[in-house]
């Protein structure tokens, strides 16, 4: 395979073409989606259906625009490291078969069946293809998630200390929410935007300007007491694992040094949280999980190959009325739960053995990276996949399209399967006057 470093990581301007329209749109995404859930007006207009049909169109246009010729930049092949990739694929079209009449028994299930099939090609495939052959796309991707950061962060800071809530039916614990309608929301945003923020910061600080290291600094900070502020108990593990990570493949054995310090802060604020919760919260969350212990005793068909991307919200709802969790949701409030529901348990144990591959590949990488840039690459894809799985283990919108978190999630994965082949090595511009 052709060497990376030498052949495609060249210093260029990103062009105005169709690769650079298909960034826009999959950013777009996701502020339409921040949009979709929050009190700005005619934002909660959108928390309906109909906005699976702007959506549609979207798709559309984007698939207009692609160029068929330059889909993949590898040739496809059934080389091993293809096998994973085919086996969770025949295992997922095997459970849409099956589910096929309940999953596709409305315009609605359809079309969210296609964005969420949709998402997986554009984020997971068609975006990293892009970033291999230009870096500078990764580069616009990291600063447009570090700016919606500290922008999302400052004004939910101020709206706190001004007291000024606009919309209270989710604000139990905290009256911190921003301008998105769910502290929790906030939240899974601030798991991606710190740690990428962090990343930036700490790639850049050689070659930023004592302005522009103050500036990515007070940035982090501001999102960091944000997160704190939202209450959120997977936000906290979340970027705790996720700066303890970026922190350990940045100061490697330095870190033992600030280890004793990082432990206790994130011991403080876990334990803080959980009592700020109270144990009603908690143990709320734990009777979500009985709907998901009943479909496993049933072991029949869906077991194994779920209820599908849609109809699964309709199934553990059954199953939690008729077992009696009295708390109105239609899904169990964890990504790993969550995508057993939908493919089964097969599907899922299959995705694990997958994801925990790419993490173990990633690590490795970063350790033997010799750039420093390399290093903090594949330590930032590490760092932020796990901190962004390890808040999803308290939410599931880690898998909902109609959330702002999957996209992001799926690039990193994305990422780290082209980054962690083969002779495959990341090697992007290092001259600051280009980014």
């Amino acid at each position: 395979m052709e060497n990376i470093q030498n052949s495609v990581f060249k210093k260029r301007k990103i062009t105005l073409n169709n690769e650079k329209l298909i960034l826009y749109l999959s950013l777009f995404i996701v502020l339409f989606m921040i949009y979709r859930n929050s009190w700005l007006p005619g934002g909660l207009f959108w928390e309906t259906k109909e906005i699976f049909i702007v959506l549609f169109f979207v798709v559309l246009l984007i698939l207009l625009v692609l160029d068929f010729n330059k889909l993949f930049y590898y040739k496809i092949s059934f080389k091993s490291e293809y096998y994973g990739i085919i086996l969770l694929f025949l295992i997922g079209f095997f459970s849409v078969l099956i589910n096929i009449s309940d999953e596709f028994n409305s315009i609605y299930n359809i079309i969210r069946f296609i964005i969420f099939i949709f998402y997986l090609f554009l984020f997971f495939h068609y975006l990293p293809t892009i970033i291999q052959k230009n870096n500078l796309v990764f580069v616009s991707i990291v600063r447009f998630y570090s700016i919606l950061g500290l922008l999302i962060g400052s004004i939910g800071i101020v709206m706190y200390i001004l007291g000024y809530v606009p919309y209270d039916l989710y604000s139990f614990n905290t009256k911190y929410i921003s301008i998105i309608i769910h502290p929790n929301y906030v939240s899974f945003l601030l798991t991606t935007t710190i740690v990428t923020t962090l990343f930036y910061l700490l790639d850049n600080t050689d070659k930023f300007n004592a302005s522009k290291n103050i500036f990515y600094t007070a940035s982090f900070i501001i999102q960091l007491i944000s997160q704190l502020l939202t209450l959120s108990r997977g936000g906290i593990i979340g970027t705790s694992i996720g700066i303890l990570f970026m922190s350990i493949f940045f100061f490697r054995g330095k870190i033992i040094i600030a280890l004793p310090v990082i432990i206790i802060f994130i011991y403080y604020s876990i334990s803080t949280i959980f009592q700020s919760k109270g144990s009603l919260s908690n143990f709320s969350r734990y009777l979500l999980l009985i709907p998901v212990y009943y479909m496993v005793l049933e072991k029949n068909v869906h077991t194994f190959f779920g209820f599908g991307v849609t109809n699964s919200f309709k199934a553990y709802n059954d199953y939690r009325i008729n077992y009696g969790v009295l708390e109105q949701v239609n899904n169990p409030h964890n990504t790993i739960l969550s995508i057993f529901i939908m493919f089964g348990i097969i599907f899922t144990i299959c995705l694990l053995i997958f994801f925990i591959g790419l993490i173990f590949k990633g690590f490795v990488c970063s350790v033997r990276a010799k750039e420093k840039s390399n290093k903090l690459f594949y330590g930032f894809l590490t760092a932020n996949t796990l901190a962004l799985f390890s808040h999803g283990i308290f939410d599931s919108a880690l898998i909902m399209p109609e959330y702002f978190n999957m996209q992001f999630f799926l690039i990193c994965l994305g990422l780290l399967f082209i980054y962690t082949r083969g002779k495959n090595k990341f090697s992007y511009a290092n001259d600051i006057n280009d980014r």
